[in-house]
């Protein structure tokens, strides 16, 4: 059985979505499927990973606005014709979509794909967004089964999704990281800065220059320049800061540090509630559409706060630390974790 996992490297999200489900679904099936992951806009051609990867990348790195204005105009957009134009030819077979299943984890150019895929193939959607407003393409018409990860996902695309939480994994016991001893016991902060960091988290970490007794990682993305520029700020600050390059299995971070600030992604806010932490969500430089209902999640679920601005993160992460309730609400929230599920359902209809 082939299994093939469509994705696209627009943000870090969809690629560690892509990347549990075929882990899970490799051991789900002990070996009976054969599962390979493909980005779907590079397979579609160069503009189509120009447009949809490569642009969004960038903005995300030197610019939130543009970032946010691009996103919010995608919103809008008729994407089965835009597909259309972005490729060299509709409904040709996609040679990194012949597969007896094809999943998912990005809404963008699905439209597009599906017009290439066997009449057979079985399609799945495990979609990436926590309540509406949704992503454009999660809700196809030819989609076969719709995977949501909450009741407002489910809501949003007319009750056709079952509920079966975000695709990453419960925290496990074989992998652990020290906590620092410099610290001594201090409240920690992880922050996150995704696979190419983003345009705000300098201006974030410069809010904490004269706030002492915290120990803060930085998780500073793959470019050695901007690791560099966040290594600057960190050294003319108070509170013990370590810049880290990127790492792909957060997990044993997670389970060190006491609070995540992060930009609203779905992916980063359900591996932070699977480990029951509470959440700071930056919101600094605007939300894109897609993380509104994100934000709207983590807020009414108790479990975090969302950030306006950067002097409101020493504050609002002060709140979240002597206010046990956020942590409470975490980890109440431990079960969204639910990449084994979705592999599950998955093979069930294979």
């Amino acid at each position: 059985m082939q299994i093939v996992i469509a994705t696209s490297s627009a943000g870090h999200g969809p690629v560690a979505a892509a990347r549990n489900l075929a882990r899970a679904i490799a051991t789900s099936s002990r070996g009976s499927a054969d599962v390979s992951v493909i980005d779907l806009p590079r397979q579609l051609g160069a503009m189509a990973d120009l447009t949809v990867n490569r642009l969004y990348n960038f903005s995300l790195r030197h610019g939130l606005l543009w970032n946010r204005i691009g996103v919010g105009l995608s919103f809008r957009l008729d994407w089965t014709r835009l597909g259309r134009w972005m490729t060299a030819s509709s409904g040709a077979e996609i040679p990194g979509l012949r597969g007896d299943v094809v999943v998912f984890t990005t809404p963008w150019l699905v439209e597009q794909a599906l017009d290439g895929l066997d009449p057979g193939a079985t399609t799945h959607a495990v979609v990436l967004d926590l309540g509406p407003p949704l992503s454009p393409g999660w809700g196809c018409a030819g989609i076969s089964r719709l995977h949501a990860p909450t009741p407002d996902a489910r809501d949003a695309l007319d009750g056709r999704a079952d509920i079966l939480g975000v695709p990453v994994f419960p925290p496990t016991m074989d992998r652990h990281e020290a906590a620092c001893t410099r610290c001594d016991g201090a409240p920690s902060l992880l922050m996150m800065g995704g696979r190419s960091g983003y345009a705000g988290l300098p201006s974030l970490l410069r809010a904490f220059a004269r706030k002492s007794g915290l120990h803060i990682t930085v998780l500073a993305g793959t470019d050695p320049a901007f690791r560099g520029a966040l290594e600057r700020i960190a050294s003319r600050a108070q509170s013990h800061v370590v810049v880290r390059t990127f790492v792909a299995d957060v997990s044993p971070l997670f389970a060190t540090h006491d609070v995540v600030l992060s930009k609203p992604g779905t992916m980063t806010i359900g591996e932070a509630l699977a480990h029951g932490k509470p959440l700071l969500l930056d919101g600094s430089g605007g939300l894109m559409p897609q993380e509104v209902g994100n934000a709207r999640f983590v807020e009414r679920s108790g479990a975090g706060l969302l950030i306006h601005s950067p002097a409101s993160v020493p504050p609002g992460l002060e709140r979240v630390l002597e206010d046990a309730s956020y942590a409470r609400a975490a980890r109440s929230l431990t079960a969204l974790a639910g990449v084994e599920r979705i592999a599950a359902a998955i093979l069930r209809d294979a």
